[in-house]
């Protein structure tokens, strides 16, 4: 049987939501391109080559906004008896926690990453990170030869170290 089908006892589980007033700003912008869709977007006289263009980057960029608004509303993070992850939404990490070389507790710095959300730098960092939640975990683990360094943002930052046993 396939680890797929085992159920690991979770140690830890905690969801950091984005604050409301940017998910508020998020759906916001929604509306308004969904809105730019559905409302002709110029007089006739501007003709079909307008509309050739217009559609099919306005329906991207739409599609774009409403992947970014349905999936980093909130982070969850996970630890179990085998492993430690983390997503927003479809996109995340888990790693077996024997790769786990340390974890300690530390403020965001955001300007390395470039921001919130999920970010990467240089060096092998990545951050999942919560705008409004200035501390969390850096995690380091050895991957495929590499050492890696995994921000994740925590309201709880001392109970997750506690949780990945470190």
């Amino acid at each position: 049987m396939g680890t797929e089908n085992m159920h690991f006892r979770e140690r830890y589980r905690e969801v950091v939501l984005f604050p409301a007033w940017m998910q508020g700003l998020g759906l916001l912008a929604l509306a308004g391109m969904l809105a730019a869709l559905a409302i002709p977007a110029v007089t006739a006289d501007e003709g079909w080559q307008f509309y050739a263009w217009y559609y099919p980057v306005m329906g991207l960029a739409t599609l774009v906004m409403v992947t970014v608004v349905v999936n980093f509303r909130y982070l969850t993070v996970v630890v179990t008896d085998e492993s430690v992850r983390f997503r927003f939404g479809i996109f995340g990490t888990s790693l077996p926690l024997e790769a786990v070389q340390g974890c300690e507790v530390k403020r965001y710095q955001w300007l390395p990453y470039g921001g919130w959300g999920l970010r990467m730098a240089s060096g092998g960092r990545t951050a999942y990170s919560v705008l409004g939640v200035p501390r969390g975990v850096e995690i380091t683990v050895e991957r495929k030869g590499k050492t890696r360094r995994y921000f994740v943002s925590s309201a709880q930052p001392e109970a997750l170290v506690a949780a990945l046993g470190r």
